[in-house]
């Protein structure tokens, strides 16, 4: 998936130029994504959210390393 963003800057002269910026998802944000709510739901149900949000966004970074390593 390709993310893209094109922002208009209006110059000193008033001459309008376009820049373009494209961000391609990695496996790694993906992960951390899903590392985040399983975190979020972990915490909830153990009343330690603030442990479980950090441990999964860690885990989910890991496991989404370790995936992008293998397509590579």
């Amino acid at each position: 998936m390709t993310i893209e963003l094109v922002l208009g800057v209006t110059l000193k002269n008033n001459e309008k130029t376009n820049s373009t910026i494209t961000m391609k998802e990695s496996k790694i944000s993906l992960g951390a994504g899903i590392g985040l709510l399983a975190g979020i739901i972990i915490g909830n149900a153990t009343d330690n959210i603030g442990l479980w949000i950090a441990l999964g966004l860690c885990f989910g970074a890991g496991i989404g390393t370790a995936l992008e390593k293998k397509t590579k």
